[in-house]
């Protein structure tokens, strides 16, 4: 059924989107997705849709020296990395929006970091039309390391760039953008690098071992945090689960950050034992 004008909206998911090469690699790269009902829950590699595929870019890179692990029960970490946002850039003017009811106003003030979020519809602003800006305000300082972090959305819908608060979410991976949402006035980023701090976390979960090969998760993680009054403000977005099909040897194969691990059975036939294919830039020792 069609929705009305003021039901109207877009409902955006993260996916991690599989490049696969010889039927084994995935390279690790975020997507967005625009879509009317809920993410795919499961995928199987080599499986993805076109337009899956299509809409992927990688928005995140390393931070600092991945955590392998040398062996997993279901539910543990097999890859834990820091990361940041690829695509970033600074606020060459201030950015305003204003309320009637009530009549507030807000801004975020000109030289303030930004990131991108890939978009394929509705489109950004200049210099990357097909990404969603978000401003990075606050933060933890020398005098105040509790300080939050405080994101700001300007996604553009309907001609109108759209003011979208996400509070302390620093991976505003599923977002609802109303065409009656508030407007503000048109960004102006200059195109650039930042090393934004947002504490980001990528990590690979092994699931279990299923059929012919295992499942794993992808989720990018953050600190938990709640409003004043104690209502869910963010946390860990577990993007989408994949099974990992293994090859006669028996060892399922993945590639993430430039490097590659593989995993075969364990003993019990529960667990994953993990070997470093090919190193990680900067990876940590096995953890044993």
């Amino acid at each position: 059924m069609a929705l009305s004008g003021r039901e109207l909206a877009h409902r955006c998911h993260f996916a991690l989107a599989t490049a696969v090469a010889a039927g084994r690699m995935i390279g690790l790269a975020v997507a967005i997705m625009l879509m009317a009902g809920p993410a795919p829950a499961r995928e199987r590699v080599g499986e993805q849709s076109a337009a899956s595929a299509q809409a992927a870019l990688s928005v995140l890179r390393l931070a600092g020296s991945p955590k392998v692990e040398a062996t997993a029960a279901p539910g543990d970490d097999v890859v834990v990395a820091p990361v940041r946002y690829v695509y970033t850039g600074a606020l060459v003017n201030t950015v305003r929006t204003c309320n009637m009811l009530p009549p507030t106003c807000a801004s975020i003030p000109a030289g303030t970091p930004m990131f991108g979020i890939p978009m394929s519809f509705p489109t950004g602003v200049a210099p990357h039309p097909n990404l969603m800006w978000c401003a990075a305000m606050g933060g933890p300082t020398a005098t105040d390391l509790a300080a939050r972090w405080r994101i700001v959305c300007l996604p553009v819908m309907a001609g109108w760039v759209r003011w979208l608060d996400v509070r302390s979410d620093l991976f505003p991976a599923s977002l609802s953008i109303s065409i009656n949402g508030d407007v503000a006035t048109t960004p102006i980023i200059q195109d650039k690098p930042q090393d934004i701090p947002l504490p980001l976390t990528a990590a690979v979960r092994f699931i279990g071992w299923s059929g012919d090969g295992a499942d794993i998760q992808l989720s990018v993680r953050q600190p938990d945090s709640r409003t004043l009054l104690g209502a869910h403000d963010s946390g860990d977005h577990r993007l989408v689960t994949i099974h990992l099909g293994c090859g006669k040897d028996g060892a399922c194969h993945l590639g993430s950050f430039d490097g590659e691990f593989a995993m075969r059975r364990g003993s019990d036939g529960k667990s994953a034992v993990i070997e470093i294919v090919k190193p990680f830039p900067g990876a940590a020792a096995f953890q044993k």
